[in-house]
């Protein structure tokens, strides 16, 4: 099932504010495979070479962060048989890993050069959320991986990779939940210890989940780190998050005609309405 289509409420693009381009572009492309779709002023798009679903916006006068709200961004691949080609290609280039089973899908961890955090991971088929959430952490398999990967060398992240899921630092999960639950309308999925919560639209494991496992700068102006967040909503909750915007006084502001709000760490969080 497509869980990431415009029936369904989910993340498709994120900025990120970087010091050093030459170096992040090096990576993106040579590591990640991210196609260079277009350049504007200090804006760099990337993604696959039909879609771009990351922007590094430059600014060498930055602070290096140690730690902001993005835990990590999942970028979803089409199946288990490109994580393993991928996987194969991260140990080539000797990146450091780290990787986990999770019961509904198989993810490999690893930073950038600024230090922003980054899944790369496949759904495992036939997960069902609907009964007992099927979450847990075990090792991942790698020799599994290893043996069903594609035989090509990996050299271009698949055209159908897109962002999967956002994963964020908050301060606070009450204020967290009120936003992402109560105003945009994403379904809890499970609560983890009180120290982490899951959500997403149409049952899937989760399109954005946030945690209080550490403390962590809020800055949107002098330091490297997350930008914005945009949102696909489906038509359908479309009239029901306008309303919960207006109820909650929160401020709808425009940028180049498209609407935005400020999530509880402050950032950016364009919403791309469906007709």
């Amino acid at each position: 099932m497509d869980y990431h289509n415009q029936n369904t409420m989910h993340f498709t693009h994120l900025s990120i504010r970087v010091k050093d381009i030459n170096k992040m572009l090096d990576f993106y492309q040579n590591v990640l495979g991210f196609s260079l779709n277009k350049v504007i002023g200090n804006k760099y798009y990337l993604g696959t070479k039909k879609n771009s679903f990351l922007t590094l916006i430059h600014n060498p006068n930055l602070k290096l962060k140690s730690n902001d709200s993005l835990y990590h961004v999942a970028y979803l691949l089409p199946n288990r048989n490109y994580l393993g080609q991928f996987l194969f290609s991260l140990i080539k280039k000797n990146i450091k890993i780290g990787g986990s089973n999770h019961g509904f899908s198989e993810a490999l961890y690893f930073n950038d050069p600024e230090g922003n955090g980054i899944e790369v991971y496949s759904d495992l088929i036939g997960f069902d959320i609907k009964g007992e959430t099927p979450l847990f952490t075990q090792r991942l398999d790698y020799e599994d991986l290893l043996l069903h990967k594609i035989k090509d060398d990996f050299k271009v992240i698949p055209n159908d990779t897109n962002i999967g899921h956002l994963h964020l630092h908050v301060k606070n999960l009450e204020k967290a939940t009120d936003f992402y639950h109560h105003i945009l309308g994403f379904d809890i999925i499970f609560n983890w210890n009180e120290q982490a919560i899951f959500l997403s639209n149409n049952n899937y494991h989760h399109h954005i989940a946030y945690n209080i496992w550490d403390d962590f700068l809020i800055d949107t102006k002098n330091y490297t780190g997350l930008e914005s967040l945009t949102l696909n909503i489906p038509k359908y909750l479309s009239q029901q998050i306008l309303n919960s915007i207006k109820e909650k006084n929160l401020t709808l502001k425009e940028e180049k005609n498209i609407p935005y709000i400020r999530d509880v760490n402050n950032i950016k969080i364009f919403l791309i309405f469906n007709e």
